[in-house]
């Protein structure tokens, strides 16, 4: 039951002279004016973080018998995380991440919803001002007649403005605009995860459209070896060396080659119309893009910056949404709590009535009237606290998850750490096998040509060698996607606004983990400022009609001898000199052209690299180089007898 208390109704009309009268008190109640501004309920605090290492619990972990990691591809350097994917080098899948960003729908709609919650926040906000309306009418009312007369007719003309203003004392209107300006906040940082997250999905699908292009490839290299090795056999047949065993076995091992083709090219089509969803584009689109220059698995660098583990709080996206989300149930608590007080209310009206319209502007003309307002839930305190205590339980909830978030982010780095690292022990071992099983093949191959060994013999090293070297190529892929999934567990893919109200403070990071953590303050996002929501916070508007700077992409050579390495991806074929790319300043790839309509976006070259440009973040100790045996050596052999 709500207890409606009327205060003393306050009357105004123009009295004979023409002047103002009042019937009632005028004297409004100062101290109601002066508590304005006054919330109850608990202010926001930060909560603290769980305790976490100093370090990545990967990189000091001892696996076999006391036998420590090798850690010394990853390094504790701030790392460039608001566009990972140039570790890779591969312009084909920066311009894919570029139309990803500029095109997806995912985007487009979480940069909605974004607009969406401004509004509710906007909303919020006018409840703390005086709603005013105003009205007008006219009616003709017809009476009996008076003196003789049939009918008598009275007009009315009347014009109103009404006011109503809700006081608020307690602070409830303000709690609730505290509250929808940080769910405003976690919209914002909700988008910013659906972007790391959707380009995270478009390179590893990437990564698997080039496997799978590698697949196809070395299955068909594996048929036009096995053609030759059968016409080979055809014409020893003919001459008594080798019988119809021979002849029949190689034609069974090369039908089954040939069968494993359709499912290799279907899993390809899947990653093509899927890569097409992300980018909006068609799949003919993609296949477009996807053939226009020798397809390569993307080659992960040899080096890896993963910073510390503060570093988490600062760049995941979820994590930034759930503390975010912690506020707004605070402030929701303070607005509940404000139930078990009274709210007061101002009403107003200001009008003109008259008979006739020329008269509707005279002085006597005027109406007005004020009308303070008391409301009190006397008699619903115990449903009240209720709710108190049930928001309470909501916030402790949240506190809660928000501290697990941190605990599983730190999980999942150091396990996509220990991944990246224990692949690239892997890649090594894989590659290592496929130049044994090439000798092992050729060496049947020659046992076989002198008689000394059945042609069974080289059918198994042939299939132990094909095996192998899929083996090698899926080893590629999962260690290039290792990269994918370490650079996300970091929170990679999306660029920290500066001016955004929901960015921790350098103090909140210093405060809550172990001595040990420095936190480097010189990372991109620097300057984050602690202003209040309204006027820290970038409009949802900018986002969705923002202008994307142009910025250049410069690399830094090495000078005059120095030494190059062999790359560990490409089997030792090529060497490749030191370079360190420059990191560029924006997140969405604007660098890089703006695909045409109807055209392929390879058909548009990226600007050219400008020497001196000075790297702010080592990423890796060399470039990577993509490369891959292109030619089967057995099967140049055997074309040139």
């Amino acid at each position: 039951m709500k207890g409606d208390i009327m205060l003393r109704k306050l009357s105004f009309w123009k009295g004979p002279d023409g002047r103002l009268m009042v019937r009632g008190s005028v004297v409004l109640s100062t101290a109601v004016l002066l508590a304005v501004g006054c919330k109850v309920g608990p202010d926001y605090i930060a909560p603290p973080a769980p305790k976490v290492q100093s370090d990545w619990s990967a990189k000091q972990e001892e696996m076999h018998e006391g036998t420590p990691t090798d850690t010394s591809q990853v390094h504790n350097e701030l790392p460039a995380l608001d566009d990972w994917w140039t570790v890779f080098h591969d312009e084909t899948l920066n311009l894919l991440l570029k139309t990803v960003n500029e095109q997806n729908l995912d985007l487009k709609m979480a940069a909605q919803r974004i607009y969406q919650a401004e509004m509710d926040y906007r909303y919020a906000r006018g409840e703390l001002f005086p709603a005013i309306g105003t009205s007008a009418s006219f009616s003709r009312a017809m009476g009996p007649g008076v003196g003789g007369k049939t009918h008598t007719y009275q007009s009315n003309w009347t014009w109103d403005a009404a006011a109503s203003w809700e006081v608020d004392i307690f602070g409830q209107i303000q709690r609730y605009v505290e509250a929808y300006s940080a769910a405003w906040d976690a919209t914002v940082e909700d988008r910013n995860n659906v972007k790391m997250l959707l380009l995270a999905e478009t390179a590893r699908t990437y990564i698997n459209a080039r496997l799978f292009q590698e697949e196809e490839r070395i299955v068909r290299a594996d048929i036009q070896t096995q053609e030759t090795y059968l016409e080979k056999i055809a014409a020893r047949k003919e001459v008594g060396k080798d019988s119809d065993v021979e002849l029949v076995q190689s034609q069974a091992n090369l039908a089954t080659v040939r069968a494993s083709l359709p499912k290799i090219q279907a899993s390809f089509h899947a990653c093509v119309t899927r890569l097409g969803t992300l980018m909006g584009a068609t799949p003919e689109m993609v296949l477009d893009i996807l053939t226009q220059d020798t397809a390569f698995i993307p080659c992960a660098p040899d080096a890896l910056a993963v910073g510390i583990p503060a570093d988490i709080l600062r760049r995941r996206p979820d994590i930034r949404a759930l503390e975010r989300r912690l506020a707004q149930q605070t402030a929701l608590v303070g607005a509940t709590q404000a139930e078990l007080y009274p709210k007061f209310y101002i009403d107003g009206t200001f009008g003109l009535q008259a008979d006739r319209i020329e008269d509707l502007f005279e002085g006597r003309s005027i109406t007005a009237s004020i009308m303070p307002r008391l409301q009190w839930r006397i008699f619903e305190f115990g449903r009240v606290r209720c709710s108190i205590a049930k928001q309470e339980s909501v916030t402790e909830e949240m506190r809660l998850q928000y501290q697990y978030a941190v605990l599983e982010a730190a999980e999942e780095v150091n396990n996509a750490i220990m991944e990246y690292v224990k692949l690239q022990d892997q890649y090594d071992e894989q590659l290592n096998s496929v130049k044994n099983y090439d000798e092992a093949l050729k060496l049947s191959l020659d046992l076989y040509e002198t008689g000394k060994r059945e042609y069974m013999v080289v059918l198994d090293s042939q299939r132990y060698r094909l095996s192998n070297r899929l083996t090698l190529a899926n080893v590629h892929a999962q260690l290039a996607s290792s990269v994918v999934t370490l650079y996300t567990a970091l929170g990679g893919g999306w660029q920290i606004d500066p001016q955004s109200a929901s960015s921790l403070s350098s103090d909140f990071l210093r405060s809550n983990f172990v001595p040990g953590n420095q936190i480097q303050l010189s990372v991109p996002g620097e300057g984050i400022n602690q202003q209040g929501p309204a006027e820290a916070r970038t409009s949802a508007t900018n986002i969705l009609n923002s202008s994307k700077p142009q910025t250049s992409y410069a690399s830094e050579l090495p000078p005059e001898g120095t030494p190059k390495r062999q790359n560990r991806r490409n089997g030792g074929i090529t060497n490749a000199p030191e370079a360190v790319p420059m990191v560029p300043e924006a997140d969405d790839l604007s660098q890089y052209p703006i695909p045409a309509q109807n055209q392929s976006i390879l058909k548009q070259a990226a600007p050219a690299p400008q020497v001196g440009g000075k790297a702010r973040v080592q990423r890796s100790k060399a470039t990577p180089v993509r490369g891959r045996q292109s030619s089967d050596p057995l099967l140049d052999g055997l074309l040139e007898e």
